[in-house]
């Protein structure tokens, strides 16, 4: 089972079962954590001209994804006070380390989140793994994509251990994208209730329009004078203006 772990910025925290494809559209200042205890394989990418952050997680019985709308902006954006996070927890001992700093009101330090990076970086079992990842900036997010981008097994970045980049590298494959580049918007969050009553479902989406054909064209015959009016019949119904080119030959006209 996955579970995610959702930290608003007032400090309320909830959780929901993932079963689904979700698609979820973040606020600022909100904390994403998934509980993957379980050890399911996962990979990520971007999409909406890499804007928000997709999740694909495969659970053993059925493949779910899940996207984070426009929260590449919102990661990269600076704000300690107000940070957006997408963390995925690995074993018992990253959960505990997520209690120890996030999920832990009395928690006495400047900064939870690099308190929590620094505690999952490396597990006290095995010096090799980590306890779980975090995406918090640039550096964590380029680190991502780039396991990702590495395809076949080491495209799965559920093991994958990130790298720190300061602000001078020029380490860049967001298309352009910097430190620079950011701006919050006020978005609703689209969470669904763990009852999984949730309608905000990723599907695939499919154009049709361009199956839409011609099917016949007509003339009419009984028009006098210079104009000669054509009925052009399609396959189907068009969702959006189609434009078709005419070829008039002796007596007919093709579309």
């Amino acid at each position: 089972m996955l579970k995610l772990i959702v930290k608003e910025a007032n400090g309320e925290v909830k959780s929901l079962d993932v079963t689904d494809n979700l698609v979820i559209t973040p606020k600022a200042g909100q904390q994403y954590y998934f509980n993957n205890l379980d050890g399911h394989q996962y990979t990520m990418n971007l999409q909406d001209s890499e804007k928000s952050i997709v999740l694909n997680m495969d659970l053993g019985t059925q493949k779910v994804k899940i996207i984070f709308k426009n929260m590449v902006d919102l990661v990269l954006e600076e704000n300690i006070q107000d940070k957006s996070v997408l963390g995925i927890i690995k074993d018992e001992e990253g959960l505990d380390e997520l209690n120890q700093t996030v999920l832990n009101d009395n928690f006495n330090g400047d900064d939870v989140i690099k308190s929590l990076k620094d505690l999952l970086a490396q597990s006290s079992t095995n010096p090799e793994e980590t306890n779980g990842v975090i995406i918090d900036d640039f550096g964590s997010l380029t680190s991502m994509l780039e396991a990702a981008a590495a395809g076949g097994s080491e495209g799965d970045t559920s093991t994958f251990r990130p790298i720190n980049f300061n602000e001078t590298d020029d380490v860049n494959i967001l298309g352009g994208r910097s430190r620079l580049d950011t701006q919050l918007d006020g978005l609703d969050s689209n969470i669904p209730d763990r009852d999984g009553n949730n309608t905000n479902e990723a599907g695939d989406t499919t154009d049709t329009s361009a199956d839409i054909e011609v099917s016949s064209v007509t003339s009419d015959t009984k028009t006098e004078g210079t104009d000669l009016v054509h009925t052009v019949k399609l396959s189907g119904e068009a969702d959006s203006d189609k434009e078709y080119d005419f070829t008039f030959n002796t007596g007919t006209v093709e579309a």
